[in-house]
């Protein structure tokens, strides 16, 4: 239930029980007011049961905030140096190199082949049926069509297809011999003579078969490679040179309220976030209570009325004595049991039953709503 509900339950509860006081207590009237007429019967207290509902109280939300942390990250590289083959002594050697050998004359060869029938014009046929006669058994090849029937039906000459076919030829095909050669004559090559060249190479001893000398010498120089790594390779070794190899920027993937460890570190621009560590919440602040309110407080009863002789008898005949002597003032009981009916016990204030009957309802009316409200805020 929030402030605006229970605010409006207490309020139509206290309306009620205000409604409730006014109606129902005489007593506010009488001991102040004028003396109870006599003859009021004994009044019970009145009570209320009021159900106060716990407060709430809302607690804010626990947040800090974070960012995303970003830095420059300097790598370097380092040269690297290895000897690749140390000074040495070279001798030059020569050698013949054949660049085309000789290749010896080949004779020519005589064509070969066969001769092979190619059919020039194909062969014109003709799809012949088979017609058997009705009466004879006598069977004849003719086209079809020939005796007249329509879908196997006699016309009257009493042949009918058996159902085989045959190919004539009306035109014979027209044939050539062609002769198709197998393999072409070859006229044949004369011979080549070989070509060939001096090459030479320096070596520290002779490279192989074939080589001559050495015909010349010279030194050479030690061979150190250079190069440029982050790491070291195999068998290289620093040189102390260093320079600026790539330079990168680091950023975290996710938020933190301090930078991680290391130097360099700044806040991403724009990522700041704020982080709930407790969220908003209600809490309880007591537990409520009920209590029984007194309305009205008890009214004894009045003192009985006096009897007079006024009150008791009725002058009249003397066969109705003993009737009148017990017999009723109209002016004082009927009167008194009118009065009794229309005005509030020991107030003497006149009260109309539906005044009575709307008081009560105010009072369930109330019950209903506290209850009601404390039914709401704990479900």
């Amino acid at each position: 239930m929030n402030a605006q509900t229970r605010f409006l339950t207490g309020g139509l509860a206290s309306l009620a029980v205000a409604s409730a006081v006014t109606l129902a207590a005489p007593s506010a009237y009488a001991e102040d007011g004028p003396a109870r007429p006599c003859g009021q019967p004994a009044v019970p207290a009145v009570y209320v049961t009021v159900v106060h509902d716990p407060e709430l109280r809302v607690v804010p939300a626990v947040t800090h905030e974070e960012w995303r942390w970003q830095r420059e990250v300097t790598s370097y590289e380092y040269e690297f140096s290895k000897v690749v083959s140390q000074a040495t002594t070279e001798y030059l050697w020569s050698h013949k190199v054949v660049d085309q050998p000789a290749v010896p004359a080949v004779p020519g060869t005589p064509e070969q082949g066969h001769h092979e029938i190619v059919v020039v014009t194909p062969a014109v046929t003709e799809t012949l049926f088979e017609y058997v006669q009705q009466q004879t058994g006598k069977t004849r090849w003719e086209h079809d069509g020939w005796n007249g029937e329509h879908a196997g039906v006699d016309d009257g000459k009493g042949w009918l297809k058996t159902g085989n076919t045959r190919e004539d030829v009306v035109t014979p095909a027209v044939t050539e011999d062609h002769w198709v050669v197998d393999q072409p004559a070859t006229p044949g090559t004369p011979a080549i003579d070989e070509i060939s060249h001096q090459e030479s190479a320096w070596s520290e001893s002779s490279p192989g078969d074939g080589w001559t000398g050495p015909l010349d010498s010279r030194t050479i120089p030690a061979v150190v490679d250079t190069l440029w790594a982050v790491d070291a390779p195999d068998g290289y070794t620093a040189t102390g040179a260093s320079r600026v190899h790539d330079v990168t920027t680091e950023e975290t993937d996710g938020t933190s309220a301090t930078p991680p460890a290391g130097d360099g570190w700044t806040a991403v621009t724009d990522s700041r976030v704020v982080v709930v560590d407790v969220a908003e919440h209600t809490e309880l602040v007591g537990e409520g209570s009920t209590e029984q309110v007194l309305v009205s407080p008890a009214i004894p009863a009045s003192d009985a009325c006096p009897v007079t002789p006024s009150d008791n008898t009725v002058d009249g005949p003397a066969d109705e004595g003993a009737a009148g002597s017990s017999a009723v003032d109209p002016a004082h009981g009927a009167g008194a049991a009118a009065s009794s009916a229309t005005v509030l016990p020991e107030t003497g204030n006149p009260a109309s039953p539906w005044l009575i009957a709307a008081g009560a309802g105010a009072l369930v009316a109330g019950s209903v709503l506290v209850r009601s409200g404390r039914r709401r805020r704990t479900s």
